[in-house]
């Protein structure tokens, strides 16, 4: 026991003792204010009300991990001078990658990121790369670098080798036994910094990563269900649109007219409004991911990330009832969700390499820091895009039957201004993003919601009518529309998407097509539903579907319950306001 206190409170060092815990503190107060991350914003995060146990693990795992941030900078203020220069190059590339993170997406990295990252192709390792791209971290370093200067020049006593791997070797034994007691912490918050949040980020993939690029996962495969040469009497086709936040849609009740033909559709019963839903993330890739697979809350809970990507999807379940199966998008060269298992179960793939091949995106030009003028662009502007994806819809749905089609649209991700024609924009003052992957200030928020609006007036109304949805649509065609998360407008410091807000998922929710179809007695939808409704659309049978999933949007025995989302690091969220 004397041992142990001997390793925790050292008689040696005062000085680097007493810097390393100021150090560690003003750090925590740091995080919170740059980014409301950090321990502070975790503990604020914990519900012992709901969660008392969780809430109590999630103290202990906080306070642990706290402590080895603390040893790290007392390394780095004992160490040899060869030994202190690798600790504070790696100090360095901590800092850099999460503070980067967190100003480009308002989080730190979590070790998804990592497989996501690896698992693009070359476009979007242009657009992670450009992510990384703030040096804020810089003056936290200069003092640590400037105190650890200090205490080479002023002590000549040193830690030894032996006492230095002592230390590295706890904190990986830590970080590795931490890895499996974290399911304990379901729901909690647990990053007490940026340290823990990159060694967690790192330790996760090294434990997880290898086995994923030693064998790829592979999709459960379904049989058949239809019978043989038999085509659906129906299309069913799903738009994914891009970062609409379901609250500034006028057809949820928002004050601005923003989707004046969509509100007119509502009127005349051709449009079914379930309002404004929970989307599972708010990030692209983790929503997409989760929403083929019908991954509820409880799935996404118990679940592994590796057992999620062997569910079968959405296409498969369209393949098995004999469907021809599409993928339209509009953003990317190449499919990029999912698994590359997928591509087997989707018959045509049309992306921005088929209706583009030509464009240039701005964050492949000098990382996003150069702006192209849509209005000069050659080629395509980006808010045309959407507009012949629902021109290759329609001709689809007017000619034939049996297709189900997924469209992930252009849609509305920031920079908004790019999304319309300068002179459609109704409200003013709009506000220009200087670069790509800028995080506008929280006072430009006026302008950031004018920009916002003029989109979603030219991308949604025109859109709609592009596919002809004002009179009965031919070959029994049903159209769900959703997005793939919400946006926010600072109301936690920032705008875009990927954090923890509520308006990050605030998702739109409308079917057009149902033709007196009965709807179920949900009025709290999500993501999960709307998987469960296409399959019901497509008559999947019951008895068939691999999984326990949530109740259809056409269950008339579902149960209203809390709903819950995931920002992007994974961390779960009460949706209810």
């Amino acid at each position: 026991m004397s041992q142990l206190f001997k390793y925790w409170v050292p008689k040696t060092f005062k000085n680097e003792r007493i810097f390393a815990f100021l150090a560690v503190a003003g750090m925590a107060f740091f995080e919170f204010a740059f980014g409301r991350v950090g321990i502070i914003a975790s503990f604020g995060q914990l519900d012992f009300a709901a969660d008392s146990v969780g809430s109590l693990f999630s103290c202990a795992f906080l306070a642990l991990t706290l402590w080895f941030f603390y040893r790290f900078i007392f390394l780095a203020f004992t160490s040899k001078p060869g030994v202190r220069v690798i600790i504070l190059a790696l100090f360095a590339v901590i800092l850099y990658a999460e503070y980067s993170y967190l100003r480009s997406i308002g989080r730190f990295t979590a070790h998804t990121d990592i497989t996501y990252a690896l698992g693009t192709n070359s476009s979007q390792k242009s657009d992670t790369i450009a992510a990384f791209s703030s040096f804020a971290w810089l003056p936290v370093f200069a003092i640590i670098l400037a105190a650890s200067i200090y205490f080479l020049i002023r002590e000549s006593h040193r830690t030894t080798l032996k006492e230095f791997l002592r230390d590295v070797g706890v904190i990986l034994f830590g970080y590795f036994g931490l890895y499996f007691l974290f399911p304990l912490l379901a729901g909690q918050a647990a990053y007490s910094s940026s340290f823990d949040a990159f060694a967690q980020t790192t330790i996760n993939y090294a434990i997880s990563g290898p086995t994923a690029i030693a064998a790829p996962p592979v999709r459960t495969t379904l049989p058949s269900f239809a019978k043989p040469d038999t085509v659906p009497v129906n299309n069913v086709i799903v738009l994914f649109d891009e970062s609409v936040n379901g609250w500034h849609l006028s057809l949820n009740g928002y004050s601005r007219p923003t989707t004046p033909f969509l509100k007119e559709l509502e009127k005349a019963g051709i449009l079914k409004n379930f309002g404004v839903a929970s989307s599972t993330y708010t990030s692209s890739q983790p929503s997409y991911d989760s929403f083929i697979v019908g991954a509820n809350d409880e799935m996404l809970d118990t679940l592994s990330p590796r057992d999620r990507m062997e569910l079968p999807t959405i296409f498969q379940y369209a393949k098995a009832m004999g469907y021809k199966t599409w993928y339209l998008d509009g953003q990317m060269k190449d499919y990029w969700g999912g698994i590359a298992d997928d591509k087997q179960y989707i018959d045509q793939i049309v992306t921005l390499a088929h209706i583009d091949p030509d464009r240039v995106e701005d964050y492949e030009r000098n990382n996003g820091r150069v702006m192209t003028d849509e209005n000069q662009r050659a080629g395509l502007k980006q808010w045309d895009i959407d507009l012949i994806l629902a021109e290759r819809v329609r001709s689809l749905f007017e000619s034939s039957t049996g297709n189900f089609v997924f469209v992930y649209k252009r849609g509305i991700h920031f920079p908004y201004e790019k999304n319309y024609p300068a002179e459609n924009a109704m409200w003013q003052p709009i506000y220009k993003f200087t670069s790509q992957w800028e995080s506008p200030p929280a006072e430009a928020t006026v302008g950031i919601t004018n920009s916002y609006d003029n989109a979603l007036l030219y991308g949604l109304d025109p859109f709609f009518k592009k596919l002809g949805v004002d009179r009965p649509l031919p070959n029994n065609t049903v159209i769900v529309y959703t997005s793939d998360h919400g946006e926010t407008f600072a109301s936690n410091g920032r705008a875009g998407h990927g954090g923890d807000s509520i308006d990050e998922a605030s998702i739109p929710l409308f079917i057009i097509g149902l033709e007196g179809r009965k709807i179920g007695s949900l009025t709290r939808a999500e993501h999960p539903n709307i998987f469960s409704a296409l399959l019901d659309l497509m008559n999947v049978p019951k008895n068939a579907r691999n999984s326990p999933y949530a109740p259809s949007l056409f269950d008339d025995e579902a149960l209203d319950h809390d709903r819950y989302y995931r920002s992007g690091d994974g961390r779960r969220h009460l949706f209810e306001k």
